[in-house]
């Protein structure tokens, strides 16, 4: 258990806010091919998360 999380919590399917980010045009060096907008999607759920 990551120190991140509350004792006690239960997770359960679909109990999760995290949502996919989708490049469906990307192989598997995404952070290569997509840097600019793997930048602005991490950024944005850093700030929406935090």
């Amino acid at each position: 258990m990551g120190a991140h999380r509350q004792l006690g919590r239960r997770e359960t399917p679909g109990s999760s806010t995290a949502r996919p980010y989708l490049y469906p045009d990307a192989s598997h060096a995404i952070n290569g091919e997509y840097p600019d907008r793997l930048c602005d999607d991490v950024a944005a759920f850093v700030a929406k998360n935090s």
